[in-house]
């Protein structure tokens, strides 16, 4: 009998950067670029709407680290749930001791097309002790600069911030900008269906 795979994901390396500048939302809003008196309130709303947008996707806008916590290391592909994963920081482990251990490299491999790590060919996962998040399984994903994002991806961001910075009593104009952002991040959605 399997026993089913318990698994949580955090962010513990944040982004140092936004996909959008300021400056690229006042030109979606046709505001003045050079008029900087909402700039505060402007990378507010982008960081919220890029939180937003990677929440609704599992897309990740810029290079972060996570870690995927598991019970153990099942000998079927591990699904890391982000994308674009770039790479694979390390895989830890606890020995018979209780020492914590990184599994060789060489031990398995990265499916960035699949956000997937396996073992390598030839391989099997060294011996661990499983438990409660027992592995942690470390990486990297999103793009290494805003120009790398995606354009939908910035658009959704770019919607995510023109909804809520515009007048709340246009309700047709906010709709509008809602069901763009909308169209855009279930594009991702159903793509992301692992």
């Amino acid at each position: 009998m399997t026993t089913r795979q318990r698994w949580t994901i955090e962010r513990v390396v944040n982004p140092n950067d936004l996909p959008v500048s300021p400056r690229e939302v006042k030109q979606q809003l046709n505001l003045p670029v050079d008029f900087e008196h909402h700039d505060e309130k402007l990378i507010d709303y982008i960081g919220a709407a890029t939180e937003r947008f990677e929440s609704d996707t599992d897309c990740v806008c810029i290079d972060s680290v996570f870690a995927l916590y598991l019970d153990y290391l099942p000998d079927e592909p591990i699904n890391l749930y982000k994308r674009p994963v770039t790479s694979i920081e390390s895989i830890e482990c606890y020995d018979a001791d209780g020492v914590p251990f990184s599994v060789d490299p060489a031990v398995y491999r990265l499916s960035t097309a699949r956000r997937q790590v396996s073992t390598a060919p030839g391989q099997t996962w060294p011996a661990y002790e499983t438990g409660n998040e027992a592995v942690k399984i470390s990486f990297r994903a999103g793009a290494s600069s805003p120009l790398s994002v995606p354009r939908l991806w910035r658009q959704a961001v770019s919607l995510g911030v023109g909804n809520w910075f515009l007048d709340p009593t246009d309700a047709r104009a906010r709709d509008q900008w809602k069901t763009s952002y909308d169209a855009i991040a279930r594009r991702f959605m159903s793509v992301n269906e692992i």
